[in-house]
């Protein structure tokens, strides 16, 4: 398990990873919030499937939760397209401030734009 604290607007919060870097958890004044990641092989790099950090937007806690699990795997992390229209199985479509956020994150290049970018970090 990892973990590491950060200092968000809404007060202090911890972070926790597991072994994997598949779960984030986050926990804040009596709150708790999710980032799910799943690991693809070939090559290696982390998917993200799953934003649950609904009354955590617009503090940063997001983007430190992924640049955390680059510090610690130093892998590719990658996002669902945002042209989909429909759901995708693994649960990895973006819907409401999902879009902003990877949209935001993809500039920042802590999720990558594109797929060839795998190969790259």
């Amino acid at each position: 398990m990892y973990s590491t604290e950060f200092q968000s607007e809404k007060g202090q919060c911890l972070i926790e990873m597991d072994d994997d870097g598949q779960d984030i958890t986050v926990k804040i004044d009596g709150e708790e919030g999710t980032l799910s990641l799943k690991m693809g092989l070939e090559p290696y790099h982390f998917r993200i499937t799953n934003l649950s950090l609904d009354n955590m937007r617009r503090m940063g806690i997001g983007r430190r939760c992924l640049q955390f699990h680059k510090e610690i795997f130093a892998a590719p992390i990658t996002a669902a397209s945002p042209y989909g229209q429909h759901q995708l199985a693994d649960g990895s479509h973006l819907t409401g401030d999902g879009l902003p956020f990877i949209s935001q994150m993809r500039d920042e290049r802590l999720v990558c734009k594109h797929q060839d970018e795998l190969n790259e970090d």
